[in-house]
């Protein structure tokens, strides 16, 4: 979960890969979001009485048009 705002997924759905393997494929994608979390390049939309969502800074989104933005240390303006 991410604040009030959104929450994702992260899982590994390939049959070939031992259980064992999934989870550090899942570990290692979990570390990589907190990475760009706390580095400012997710940005969170939303509000706390509605729906959000989230993308990566150096990819735009249609979804958040209109909404605040936020990222770990706060605030996008404009």
């Amino acid at each position: 979960m991410a604040g009030n705002f959104t929450h994702g997924h992260f899982s590994n759905y390939e049959d070939e890969l031992s259980v064992e393997q999934k989870a550090e494929l899942i570990v290692a994608g979990v570390l990589n979001f907190l990475d760009e979390l706390f580095g400012d390049r997710i940005v969170l939309y939303g509000s706390h009485a509605g729906g959000g969502g989230w993308y990566r800074r150096e990819e735009s989104s249609a979804w958040s048009d209109g909404e605040k933005k936020f990222v770990w240390s706060g605030p996008l303006l404009g």
